[in-house]
């Protein structure tokens, strides 16, 4: 052989190991190719086959699902709880007030029942007058604590919240308690009708609201209608704007009338507004906000001189008509009485009792006097004016009672 064929047959065996080796690296490639999309494919299959073994798993059995339901049902239904305590969160010393206020109310009442019986001796009446003048505070508290709570601009309150939640239930406490008033002085006192009872029944409703203290109620209409126009006034004042205010209405709708009845002289000067509840409404906001501050011995001597303001003015004045909620002693009463609550420390101890007193506090208010009645004139509880004391207690506690038990089953 030459030497040019040898080295021609070496380059085709070389050709030929070449391509035998792309072959054999293309081969490898495919190989590993498949291989991946094998183990791409499992990889997947075993996927598709636990996420379906965690949907059979996690599938839960009717009762399991009821009880699920049950749970987010019982959640739901605490949150909603939750949110309603919340939304009546109980501040403690507005609480204290209403139930001292209570106790006041029944109190005054006993005290003025008892000067209304014919043939109590006139000094006897002085004195029960006198007690009757001295708790006048507990009503312009009343008012004060709602004025406080109410005006709050964090206190959200709708229109619709103002006359189907607050002035409807008024509204249902009207109809019913005046209708039982009467049904009562039918009843129970003998009293009889120029008309149809019903014919009464309404003219009460519309007019002078039964028994005297119905009054509160219709008040309470008055300042619910005029909520929205408080409260936004509310929203845009600052605190020489509440002094300013405060200062109006007590100028000319305290100092001014008492100055009237005192002389016997007429002024030709007024504001627009005819009563002093507003006034103890703003007050009372105020004083929570601390708008207006009185100091601790301040207050204490504030309700000291308006005591025997009020009580030296019933029992030696011929004439004491003009001690009323508008007195400016009964105001300086019922202003440092709500700052005393406000800035005093331990009546946290009692906070069960006067909480619980608040809570029946309404039913105190709208229940007592059926009791009084009852006593001074069924019974016959009114030999001695001392019988005021045991006849408020007794009232107090059926009030209390009726109250707490109507609650509990309600």
């Amino acid at each position: 052989m030459t030497k040019k064929k040898k080295k021609s047959q070496k380059n085709k065996s070389k050709s030929k190991k070449l391509q035998q080796q792309k072959q054999a690296v293309a081969f490898d490639v495919e190989k590993k190719k498949d291989n991946q999309l094998a183990k791409k494919k499992e990889t997947k299959e075993k996927v598709e086959v636990k996420e379906t073994k965690q949907k059979i798993e996690a599938k839960p059995t009717k009762k399991e699902d009821t009880k699920q339901k049950k749970e987010i049902v019982k959640v739901e239904t605490d949150n909603k709880t939750i949110d309603k305590k919340e939304e009546k969160a109980r501040v403690p010393y507005l609480s204290y007030i209403r139930a001292i206020a209570a106790v006041a109310i029944v109190l005054l009442h006993s005290a003025f029942a008892y000067a209304g019986i014919e043939g109590v001796a006139s000094t006897t009446v002085k004195v029960a007058m006198t007690i009757r003048n001295c708790f006048l505070w507990a009503v312009p508290l009343f008012v004060m604590v709602s004025g406080a709570l109410l005006l709050d601009p964090k206190k959200e309150i709708s229109y619709k919240d103002i006359f189907y939640k607050y002035i409807k239930r008024i509204l249902i406490l009207i109809v019913v308690f005046t209708l039982i008033n009467e049904a009562f002085d039918v009843l129970l006192l003998g009293k009889r009708y120029e008309t149809a009872f019903v014919l009464e029944y309404i003219k009460k409703a519309l007019t002078d609201g039964s028994w005297p203290h119905m009054w509160y109620l219709y008040m309470l209409i008055g300042l619910y209608l005029l909520l929205p126009i408080y409260r936004l006034a509310v929203k845009n004042m600052q605190q020489k704007d509440y002094q300013y205010l405060l200062i109006v209405y007590f100028i000319f709708l305290s100092v001014q009338p008492f100055i009237q009845s005192i002389f016997h002289v007429q002024s030709a000067f007024y504001i627009m507004a005819t009563t002093i509840y507003p006034f103890y409404f703003f007050a009372g906001y105020a004083i929570d906000k601390e708008y207006i501050q009185i100091p601790k011995k301040y207050a204490i001597g504030g309700v000291v001189v308006g005591l025997l303001v009020t009580a030296f003015s019933t029992m030696y004045l011929k004439d004491y008509s003009f001690i009323h909620y508008s007195f400016p002693f009964v105001i300086l009463q019922s202003l440092c009485l709500f700052a005393l609550f406000k800035n005093q420390k331990g009546l946290e101890k009692f906070d069960k009792v006067l909480a619980q007193m608040d809570y029946v506090s309404l039913g105190v208010y709208l229940l007592h006097l059926y009791a009084i009645r009852f006593l001074f004139t069924i019974v016959g509880m009114n030999q001695s004016i001392w019988m005021i004391i045991p006849v408020a207690c007794i009232s107090y506690m059926f009030s209390y009672i009726c109250t707490y038990v109507y609650k509990r089953i309600g």
